[in-house]
């Protein structure tokens, strides 16, 4: 489930509600519910402050997903492939 919904849900809050509660259409927290359209941080700033969430847990699976992608390059890196760069 997606965390918007899950908050959302656990709050008790409609879409109707919460839409109306951070000046956002209920179209806009559909889709924010189904992944169709990403969230900015001003809006994820605003829904956070009326479900009273850290906003930035609306981001954590990228968060860690960047996070992730980043590692693996820097192990990549680090291992090289053995030859010296030479100008």
């Amino acid at each position: 489930m997606n965390k918007l919904r899950k908050i959302r849900i656990e709050k008790g809050f409609t879409q109707k509600e919460l839409a109306e509660a951070v000046g956002l259409g209920t179209t806009t927290i559909t889709n924010y519910e189904r992944d169709f359209r990403r969230m900015s941080v001003p809006v994820a700033v605003a829904l956070g402050e009326v479900l009273d969430v850290e906003w930035t847990v609306f981001f954590d699976a990228e968060v860690l997903a960047v996070k992730k992608t980043m590692q693996t390059m820097q192990e990549r890196s680090s291992a090289g492939d053995g030859r010296r760069k030479t100008d």
